[in-house]
């Protein structure tokens, strides 16, 4: 991994970003993205080229998450649109707010507009996380992010990559440089350590060096790139000719099924469905294999959308055809086993469930409809959401049971 040369916590005088006078062009910056091949006006394209900056040993495989944001659809001020957003880091949404997603006001504070964002994916637990962010070439004319911070008091590395402007020590924070920090979405909601790479078409942030380093080796084409793993290729191929990749969340089975069992067992006494769910899925005694990857997306053809998905990964055929059989039979019943909690309302009927193959892995992909937000009720995709925060959907899925 390449090692960037820094020196001290990067505090350079730091003073606030208002009113900076801003020159420049970003793709000035830095050479080149690596080539990808990705065809960014395909259903899954913006989402598969941030997938190629993102280092392919991430902790996703140890139960973290990646969570995408397709920026240049929404408008947050609005109630049908703040209703379907699931994906949007807080940080980034404050900022909007303070800013009132405004470019002129944006431009002002960080060195570039609103418009320039265009998606977002976010990977890894703090303080191990990192962002992507893809910009609009067109609304970054003039724009100069990197310029902004360094007038700011930021650092500065040059790594080959380009350059990366910095502030304190890994793990450091200086609650005095509230003002600096805010409202800029490419900085987080509080003062601590932060690495920021603009590298041409794209701009990537870290909280420490070891995550921003493993970005920029993905970048120059020395490390291989999560967009690469053939459980990450398999889910967006099942999603190809489905709609538009809106927001999308990529999640793993942290536990066996014997250690989620225990979990459930031990997590909540208080619940008598917690033994009841455990028994369903154990169908014959044995829990099976947990899904390799989990992908849950909202799809749009139009600006409001009109489906969720839930896409699982598996290496086995025979797991994954189970598996479809026993999404089938749990979204008819309509409860969560062992509960009375419903899966679906009223307004959510209708499924389409398919078991496909992309190289060596079998896919699971069900595909439902999604009304606008209406009273109460929630689009599809956060409704799946809200079960997967909620630990109820990973267990209807990691150890599915066959009818007898």
């Amino acid at each position: 991994m390449a090692e960037i040369e820094h020196h001290g916590a990067g505090r350079r005088g730091l003073r606030t970003l208002a009113g900076l006078a801003l020159a420049g062009v970003l793709a000035a910056a830095a050479p080149a993205h690596a080539d990808t091949d990705t065809d960014t006006d395909t259903d899954t394209g913006r989402l598969a080229d941030l997938l190629a900056s993102v280092p392919a040993d991430i902790d996703l495989w140890e139960g973290g998450e990646v969570t995408y944001c397709d920026l240049s659809i929404f408008v947050p001020t609005t109630p049908h649109q703040l209703g379907r957003l699931a994906t949007l880091p807080q940080n980034v949404y404050a900022a909007g707010v303070a800013t009132e997603f405004a470019d002129d006001r944006l431009r002002e504070v960080a060195g570039l507009p609103w418009s320039a964002l265009t998606g977002l994916l976010s990977f890894g637990r703090v303080p191990e996380e990192g962002r992507v962010f893809i910009l609009d070439a067109a609304a970054m004319a003039g724009a100069d992010p990197g310029g902004a911070l360094d007038a700011a008091g930021f650092a500065r590395a040059d790594p080959d990559t380009g350059p990366v402007y910095w502030v304190l020590a890994d793990g450091e924070a200086a609650f005095e440089l509230n003002t600096v920090f805010r409202p800029n979405p490419l900085l987080p909601d509080i003062p601590v350590a932060i690495r920021v790479a603009p590298l041409e078409d794209r701009i990537a942030t870290a909280r420490t060096w070891p995550v921003m380093e493993a970005m920029l080796d993905v970048h120059s084409g020395t490390a291989p790139a999560l967009g690469d793993h053939p459980a990450v290729v398999a889910a967006l191929a099942a999603l190809e000719g489905q709609g538009e990749v809106v927001q999308a969340l990529f999640a793993t089975a942290s536990y066996t099924p014997e250690e989620m069992a225990d979990l459930l067992l031990e997590s909540d006494t208080a619940s008598a469905a917690r033994p009841a769910m455990v028994a369903e899925f154990a169908g014959d005694g044995e829990l099976r294999r947990p899904y390799e990857l989990m992908l849950l997306a909202d799809l749009t053809l139009e600006p409001l959308g009109d489906a969720g998905a839930l896409v699982l990964v598996y290496g086995d055929g025979a797991d994954a055809q189970r598996a479809a059989a026993d999404l089938d039979r749990l979204w008819a019943d309509g409860v969560i086993p062992g509960t009375d909690h419903a899966l679906a309302g009223p307004a959510y009927n209708g499924r389409d469930i398919a078991v496909l193959q992309e190289g060596d892995r079998h896919v699971v992909r069900m595909v439902l409809p999604s009304p606008l937000l209406t009273g109460l009720e929630w689009p599809m995709f956060r409704h799946l959401m809200t079960l997967y925060m909620r630990a109820q959907l990973p267990i209807m899925v990691a150890a599915p049971r066959s009818e007898p």
